[in-house]
């Protein structure tokens, strides 16, 4: 078990704890705030790791961010209905937590954390110990100062990460999988973090794994890949797909479960086409060809009913066997 536990660990230092940008870049390494110096210099040593491991509100804010995809639910189980061991309880809270600081460190901007402690850091230390905190930082090892530096933290935790929940939400969110469609790339108990960001600055790239708004039923949300882009010109004959009258040659994983072949006239399953894709659509279809409700049979994805897109797998569940898939926690969506 502890090298479980171990192989885990390393994956989540791996993937979601990437060496931090340089804060300051494109500005004097050094303002004439204190408070926002403190700022640059926490949020450029390993602030996030700090926090959540020292935090007694960290549960709280797990809880809160991961509200409605029922996680929690594995920890409410007990005695002869419980699912997870204690053990894995645990280790299903370290997953969660490695998500939340991927999220905190990858998806939401810099600049967001920069305003949001320079505020709270001004609120609760004077100046002179914002400045003394500056002065010391490189020393505060083991020292009273960040002992109560830790403190700080852990009100920040309690008294405005939690209340910012939903502004994060808006910016990147927790999703699962409901089903097969997405076959090998997701798994059907897949939980993933989708980067609600991903397309402020640019536009849906080919191949990307999106979450949108399902176009006959806005209130529902599917996961698919983009294979077309606005222009582009696509027809399926026999399973096979053409890309501007080339066939496409994936570099992710496939699927194709099913040997017959529906004719057209039937169902557009395994042949449709030609259409072009209209602008600011996008077409798109599951890996799992056989079995993905997808554009074949409703259409294209309209630009603005695309909600981001999908990131890291954090965690999955296999439902028919009631085990958890520990070997994908901490997996890039590609």
């Amino acid at each position: 078990m502890m090298t479980h536990i171990l192989k885990l660990s390393i994956i989540a230092l791996l993937l979601f704890c990437p060496l931090m940008p340089a804060y300051g870049a494109g500005r004097s390494s050094e303002s004439s705030d204190p408070f926002l110096n403190l700022t640059h210099l926490e949020l450029s040593h390993d602030f996030w790791p700090k926090l959540l491991d020292t935090s007694n509100s960290t549960g709280v804010l797990l809880d809160s961010f991961y509200s409605g995809s029922k996680l929690n639910a594995f920890f409410s189980n007990s005695g002869s209905d419980r699912l997870l061991s204690e053990s894995e309880c645990d280790q299903l809270r370290g997953v969660m937590k490695a998500g939340f600081m991927h999220m905190a460190k990858d998806i939401v901007p810099e600049q967001f954390w920069e305003e949001q402690l320079a505020r709270f850091y001004s609120r609760v230390l004077t100046l002179d110990e914002a400045q003394s905190y500056v002065e010391s930082y490189q020393n505060l090892a083991g020292t009273p100062a960040e002992t109560k530096l830790g403190q700080v933290r852990s009100a920040f935790v309690s008294g405005v990460l939690v209340d910012l929940v939903p502004q994060i939400r808006t910016m990147a969110q927790a999703f699962k999988v409901p089903s097969g469609g997405m076959t090998p790339s997701l798994l059907a108990g897949d939980y993933f973090i989708v980067n609600k960001m991903a397309y402020q600055n640019q536009k849906p790239g080919r191949s990307d794994v999106i979450v949108f708004n399902y176009p006959e039923d806005e209130k529902l949300r599917f996961v698919k890949r983009i294979i077309g882009l606005p222009g582009d010109k696509i027809e399926i004959r026999d399973k096979i797909v053409y890309l501007n009258d080339q066939i496409l040659r994936p570099d992710y994983p496939i699927e194709n479960v099913d040997p017959n072949i529906i004719e057209e006239a039937i169902n557009p399953r395994d042949s449709m086409g030609p259409v072009t894709v209209l602008d600011d659509s996008y077409f798109v279809l599951g890996d799992n060809r056989d079995q993905s409700l997808d554009s074949r049979f409703w259409g294209f994805v309209k630009r603005d009913k695309i909600i981001g897109k999908a990131s890291v797998i954090y965690w999955s569940w296999d439902e028919t066997v009631k085990t958890a898939r520990w070997e994908r926690a901490g997996q890039k969506i590609r």
